[in-house]
């Protein structure tokens, strides 16, 4: 009987082998029950070795020197990075952009990403300033009460005192 496992331990080892094997893995190797035979080598390179925009750049251009890069596809379309004059330019940094907004699907798909996730990261630094300031508030509220409670108590022993001095005083009058 032959049987077919799929290794998703990422061990290294080839995919080909790993999934049309005659072993039996055990349940710490990675290795499973592939039910519906041996796959083709097409459908593993596919599902093993995915098509990614790295392996498409067919040119790299500095259009202005440290200041914008412009990367060219296998499939003609070209991505521009351009740094801003507060930032510090970097070769890799402006692939690395090229790259992204190739993967995401444009220029436009990559500048919304970008802003929703500076919104997400401007929300998340006015909350902690937030809950700072709350923290801040809540402290000082509770040192004004321990003020309160204690100027209170401080009254209120006066007042025993007090009492019991004219007590004194009226028992040694008698």
């Amino acid at each position: 009987m032959r049987t077919n496992f799929i290794d998703i331990s990422g061990g290294g080892s080839n995919a080909t082998t790993a999934i049309n094997s005659n072993i039996f893995g055990d349940r710490t190797s990675g290795m499973f029950l592939n039910p519906y035979g041996p796959l083709p080598d097409n459908i593993i390179k596919s599902i093993f070795i995915p098509e990614t925009p790295w392996e498409k750049v067919v040119d790299v251009k500095i259009l202005a020197p440290n200041k914008v890069v412009e990367v060219t596809f296998a499939d003609g379309t070209r991505q521009k990075a351009v740094c801003d004059e507060n930032d510090e330019f970097s070769m890799e940094t402006a692939i690395a952009v090229c790259l992204a907004k190739r993967a995401m699907g444009g220029s436009a798909v990559y500048n919304k990403a970008v802003k929703k996730a500076m919104k997400v990261y401007e929300d998340k630094l006015a909350r902690e300033e937030e809950e700072a300031k709350e923290k801040a508030r809540r402290e000082k509220r509770r040192a004004k009460h321990k003020a309160y409670l204690e100027r209170r108590e401080a009254k209120r022993r006066e007042a025993r005192i007090e009492e019991m001095a004219e007590a004194y005083r009226r028992a040694l009058k008698d």
